[in-house]
Formats: structure tokens, sequence, C-alpha cells
């Protein structure tokens, strides 16, 4: 709870002051690496509602309402275990096994939105996983 408590104004925040700047532009495209629900993936259920209560804010609102498309790009950690580690990432910390728990609970956190892709790690090659990502993003743009 700690975390979501001393980060929640940014989270809940961040990214709306971010949009505000992209509506002056034409036909904005807004690229972010976290989402508030990426906090879910670290608490547990009774956890979780307590922020949400204290928010005032439910699931649907934080999920549906404030992202248009989220494209999950799978942990390296799960199928594309020999790219995983501090050689790549000095800032990585996580053992692969916890990677694959949050990553499974971040699917989970994410289910539901409309406009939900996830890109795994099937197609070996990172090149081809941002390949991967760019049709998504390009087919949901129309």
């Amino acid at each position: 709870f700690f975390f979501f408590s001393s980060r929640r104004r940014h989270t809940r925040f961040l990214p709306v002051s971010w949009a505000r700047r992209c509506v002056q532009e034409t036909d904005p495209i807004l690229l972010i690496d976290r989402g508030v629900m990426d906090g879910r993936a670290y608490c547990d259920d009774q956890a979780w509602q307590a922020i949400l209560d204290e928010i005032g804010l439910t699931v649907v609102q934080l999920r549906d309402k404030r992202y248009n498309a989220v494209l999950h790009l799978v942990t390296a950690a799960d199928g594309a275990e020999t790219y995983y580690g501090t050689d790549s990432n000095q800032s990585r910390h996580e053992s692969i096994e916890f990677a694959r728990q949050v990553d499974k609970n971040l699917q989970q956190a994410w289910c539901g939105h409309p406009n939900y892709v996830v890109i795994d790690n099937k197609q070996k090659g990172f090149d081809i996983k941002m390949n991967r990502c760019l049709e998504a993003a390009f087919q949901l743009l129309g």
C-alpha cells in the first residue's frame, strides 16, 4: 500500500497532464510506458480496493476510460529468457519467476479493456516484436 500512497498523485494525474498537452496538436498520439492499472499487479485485492475507495474511482474508470488502447509487451522473462537479466537492463532486479508473475498480474489488470492487445514472445527477435507492436497500433488506429 505504501507504493501507491506515495505515488498515487503522480500516477493519477501525470498521464492526464500529458494528454492535455497533446490535445493542442492535430491528431495526437500519446504513447506511455506505464498506465495506472499497472499498480494493480503489485498488491492484493484488499489493498487495491482500498486504493480505489480512497481515490473514488472504479476499475472501469481507470482502465477503460483513460486509454484508447493498451498494448502489453510480455516480459522477456516469458519466452525470451536469454534476453532477460541485468546484462540487458542494469536497473532490472526481479527474478525470472517474479517477472513472469508480475506480467501475468499485469495482464489480468488490463484484461477487459476494449482495445487490449498482448504482444508475446512466440516469434523470436526484438525487431519482430516491435513490428508486431506497430502493426497492432496501426490496426487500432484504422
